[in-house]
């Protein structure tokens, strides 16, 4: 996931936008919950606060590896520190191990602070990093650049093909559900306890 991340902002920061990481479980068995989640950065618990985060990438996304184990503790992010004369991106954090800074989808530093002019050669469009720890890592959103030879936009024709295949599915389902004798097997197969069981 973090590979068509990299890809995505690739192709989409230039244009002026942006794509937020979250974490949840994917857990299809017991072993797999709570290997993923998203800290919100909200000043109290409330439904308009969330919504702000997301609005606005106030959140990190965090992750375990198979190595990683719930009892430890998790790496905690305190504070975030840019330096816009500088060029540089501070990261204070707890219960970490390292840091790494990723740019186009590389690792291009390891450490808790970096200095964008000494990358400027391997930085397109974004900066992120990756906080490790025992207990998992956290993601912090894209930092997104915007320099004299930043990357551009891309202007290339796009069509949907997902449309296409919507369009053809939900005329399967219209046909189908004027069909009286589909109706019934339908009806047969979803209310049937014996079926559903």
């Amino acid at each position: 996931d973090r590979k068509l991340w990299d890809i995505l902002l690739q192709k989409v920061v230039p244009s002026g936008r942006n794509v937020f990481a979250f974490a949840s479980s994917d857990a299809h068995r017991l072993s797999a919950m709570d290997n993923g989640w998203t800290i919100m950065l909200m000043p109290s618990n409330t439904v308009d606060n969330l919504k702000e985060c997301m609005k606005q990438g106030a959140f990190f996304a965090g992750s375990r590896y198979i190595k990683n184990t719930p009892d430890l503790v998790q790496p905690v992010i305190t504070n975030i520190a840019i330096d816009d004369k500088e060029d540089t991106i501070a990261i204070t954090a707890e219960n970490y191990l390292t840091i790494h800074w990723i740019a186009d989808g590389k690792v291009i530093h390891v450490g808790s602070e970096i200095d964008l002019d000494d990358y400027s050669d391997e930085i397109g469009s974004y900066v992120r990093a990756e906080v490790f720890g025992e207990g998992g890592i956290l993601y912090t959103q894209a930092f997104t650049l915007d320099y004299d030879g930043a990357p551009e936009a891309e202007n290339k024709f796009f069509f949907d093909w997902g449309n296409v295949v919507k369009l053809f599915a939900d005329s399967i389902l219209y046909i189908c559900g004027k069909s009286e004798l589909f109706c019934k097997i339908w009806f047969a197969l979803t209310h049937n306890d014996a079926f559903a069981k």
